[in-house]
């Protein structure tokens, strides 16, 4: 080709099609979206020119050949498909029709533990998915959960991906509930699932089952010690455990501490420990660092009481010979304060006529104490009440029959 012969056809080029022309340069390039899951007929492009020959018709460009065969478009659209993880329970499809959604039947499963320990957060999981096995979106505001049995309560719900939802409980109450969900007011499922709430601490397929007893869960007197039993058990009996995995916290903030934990007998461990301060404790026993109680325990404890500012109140001064007396004395602190708990070693002696009988000091554990007795014979008693050795306000007390 001749230097004349390219500058033609290039003359001839540029005047079929203006591709400075920013809207008519997209137009020329531009593909309609095809129909899903259709075949398109797409014109073979032209060939390029020969040497030395134009276009016949200034203008138009070459016609496609008719024996171009034509060329496939896969345009189906593309879908992510989940992979659902086979549930633990409720993986059969429900017996009756399920609610649809879009004009789609909609499948759906829960997911989640059997057995979970009193006042903690249960976490239970939808999934939603159609008979492709696709996830399938559905509004949270149309999913209620809630929890029947010992413990009625409703559940919170949260989407955690496409067709998957989290259910979110905390019970209270020990014992078996049954999970009810519904979609608008649709039952989902035919049996309901059943979930057990339970005081107890599961290792794999292990569970410990922990009771405590002692007056160390209950209180006592500023520096003085306490201690309580904790029993460990298994299905098989008493469970042997290394006390270093048990722990004992008692009180909250400045006041916290660990009590002391030891061993009496394989299952059997002795918490011990001492406060310092009057007032209101907290006592939580852990396993591993997880709590086994439903709610930490109070023990209240307070100054021991003062012989000067204990007092007598109610002491009769005359009694029928054989008939049953008593009264009450009030324990109270150096400060003057009435004690709040119990354990104070008082003493009563009792001298007169005859020796009393009966004679009883029944401790509330309250600070207050009862003086029981009889008397049998006639003449004037006298009662001598007594706290490490030192007589109490009000002592003696005397008493005539």
């Amino acid at each position: 080709m001749t230097d004349a012969d390219f500058d033609s056809l290039l003359a001839d080029l540029e005047g079929s099609v203006k591709i400075d022309d920013p809207i008519t340069a997209e137009a020329a390039f531009t593909v309609k979206e095809p129909e899903w899951n259709t075949i398109m007929n797409v014109p073979t492009p032209p060939p390029p020119p020969s040497p030395g020959r134009v276009p016949s018709s200034p203008g138009r460009p070459p016609s496609s050949s008719p024996s171009a065969s034509p060329r496939k478009f896969n345009a189906s659209p593309t879908v992510e498909k989940k992979n659902f993880s086979q549930p633990k329970f409720n993986s059969k499809p429900i017996s009756k029709p399920p609610p649809k959604s879009g004009g789609k039947t909609v499948f759906y499963r829960i997911e989640g533990d059997r057995e979970h320990k009193v006042q903690s957060v249960v976490k239970l999981y939808l999934t939603a998915k159609d008979a492709e096995d696709y996830a399938v979106p559905v509004d949270t505001s149309k999913i209620h959960a809630r929890l029947d049995g010992p413990e009625k309560t409703k559940g919170s719900v949260s989407e955690v991906d496409i067709g998957r939802y989290q259910l979110t409980f905390q019970p209270g109450t020990i014992g078996e509930h049954l999970v009810l969900v519904d979609i608008d007011g649709t039952p989902l499922f035919d049996n309901p699932l059943r979930i057990r709430i339970v005081e107890s601490f599961t290792k794999g397929v292990e569970t410990l089952n922990f009771s405590m007893e002692g007056k160390g869960l209950k209180g006592g007197k500023v520096g003085e010690p306490v201690s309580f039993t904790i029993h460990v058990e298994s299905s098989k009996g008493p469970k042997q455990i290394q006390s270093s995995d048990l722990r004992v916290i008692v009180g909250s903030g400045p006041t916290r501490f660990d009590a002391s934990v030891s061993q009496i007998s394989p299952g059997r461990y002795k918490a011990s420990y001492t406060a310092k301060v009057a007032g209101k404790y907290s006592v939580d026993v852990l396993y591993q660092d997880k709590s086994v109680l439903s709610a930490p325990g109070q023990a209240t404890f307070s100054a021991p009481a003062d012989a000067s500012r204990s007092g007598i109140v109610g002491a009769p001064s005359h009694v029928p010979q054989y008939s049953n007396a008593f009264f009450t004395i009030q324990a109270k602190n150096n400060l003057g304060l009435a004690c709040k708990i119990g354990g104070d070693p008082f003493n009563v002696e009792v001298s007169g006529p005859a020796e009393a009988q009966d004679l009883t000091v029944n401790d509330h554990n309250d600070g207050t104490y009862t003086v029981k007795f009889m008397l049998p014979a006639s003449g004037k008693y006298t009662f001598h009440v007594k706290l490490f050795g030192q007589e109490i306000s009000g002592s003696p007390v005397h008493i005539n029959v």
